[in-house]
């Protein structure tokens, strides 16, 4: 009986040297999001992002709709900005570009509003009446899409 225990738990030894093989039990899940490729292009700026909509390659021009909440995240803390040439541009580029280019877009919205209502409770007139008016073509957003 002793005997036969021994034998279950025998122990391979291994030459002093050799390595051990791989295991090839496990497998790789590749996600795109988390691929070295994405981790390089977060440090492209406005303007190089901007430049990648008039692309030719199709596939740089989808890569570039995961990178637009990355935008607007950044932009939307500009909305209750002290300067009002810098809110007068943002409302001019939400207006124009963004918010026509998004039509189908749910999530906008749950984005913006939050910086809208805090700039709504600012202490400058001049930065809540900026954010009534962000309020007003976020609604003709919801009402159009």
């Amino acid at each position: 009986m002793v005997l036969h225990s021994r034998i279950a738990y025998k122990k391979i030894k291994q030459k002093l040297g050799r390595k051990l093989p791989k295991i090839k039990i496990s497998k790789a899940m590749i996600l795109p999001e988390q691929s070295v490729a994405a981790e390089k292009r977060k440090g492209l700026t406005l303007k190089d992002l901007l430049q990648q909509t008039s692309h030719c390659n199709a596939k740089l021009r989808q890569e570039l709709q995961s990178h637009k909440y990355v935008i607007i995240q950044k932009l939307r803390e500009l909305i209750s900005d002290d300067d009002k040439l810098v809110r007068d541009s943002l409302y001019q580029l939400f207006e124009t570009v963004i918010f026509p280019a998004s039509k189908k877009d749910n999530l906008m919205v749950s984005l913006l509003m939050p910086y809208i209502s805090c700039a709504m409770a600012h202490s400058s007139i001049d930065v809540r009446l900026m954010a009534s008016k962000f309020e007003k073509i976020l609604e003709n957003y919801k009402d159009n899409s």
